[in-house]
């Protein structure tokens, strides 16, 4: 058999080339396809911190309503306490009986003032907590 230089051989340079491309087209669509699923996932990643950080907004909104509803009611409390002491200077030469009503009742009033005052303190750590964690 007479030695043939393989590059010369049209037949053999066909082959090759269709190994070539064949060989090609099978790395192309892995890159593709390797791409296309970072590209997917880089998307849902962003769409899953997008709705982490509006969660965390409507947390914090939250947060800011139910202590600001504490210290709203605490503010309210007091100018009522207030009002009661001022009642109860004037009553006193007038009727004693009222002015122990009314300072129990702004005792009691304070004591609820307390209550709300610690509720807020305890659960503001805890609702922190709750949006560090989230």
């Amino acid at each position: 058999m007479p030695k043939t230089n393989v590059l010369l051989d049209p037949l053999f340079e066909n082959r090759a080339l269709k190994g070539l491309i064949l060989c090609a087209t099978s790395n192309c669509t892995r890159v593709v396809t390797i791409l296309g699923t970072n590209i997917i996932g880089l998307v849902a990643t962003g769409l899953a911190i997008a709705a982490n950080q509006s969660s965390f907004q409507r947390t914090r909104k939250l947060k800011e309503t139910v202590l600001g509803a504490g210290e709203d009611a605490r503010k309210t409390i007091r100018k009522v306490t207030e009002a009661m002491n001022q009642m109860q200077k004037l009553l006193l030469p007038y009727d004693p009986k009222t002015c122990d009503l009314l300072n129990s009742t702004s005792r009691q009033l304070g004591r609820e003032s307390r209550v709300i005052r610690n509720f807020d303190r305890k659960n503001e750590r805890s609702i922190n907590k709750a949006i560090q964690i989230s």
